[in-house]
């Protein structure tokens, strides 16, 4: 086994091992340079929305932790109306 073939398997085709792969500019980073060649600051629209996402999904968590609490809570609720509601019948004849 020769040692140009223990490499053959690994990197990109057609390039010679101790090549540095080209860095081609992907659409990401080319959006990103059009912005900054721009004036505009890309990042901190990207976080603002992160942001506002977050928040908007926090707050659909928290509705729904609501309802759920509220299923749980409701019965319970009504079992201490019927404890308490004899109790209020009883001192409202006395009064």
């Amino acid at each position: 086994m020769s040692p140009d073939s223990a490499s053959a398997g690994s990197g990109v085709p057609g390039q010679a091992p101790g090549d540095a792969p080209a860095r081609t500019p992907t659409r990401v980073r080319r959006a990103r340079a059009a912005a900054a060649a721009r004036g505009i600051p890309i990042a901190t629209i990207i976080t603002s929305v992160a942001v506002l996402a977050v928040a908007y999904l926090a707050g659909k968590l928290l509705h729904r932790l609501r309802d759920a609490i509220w299923a749980f809570a409701r019965p319970w609720f009504r079992g201490i109306s019927e404890i308490v509601v004899p109790f209020e019948l009883r001192s409202r004849q006395r009064a």
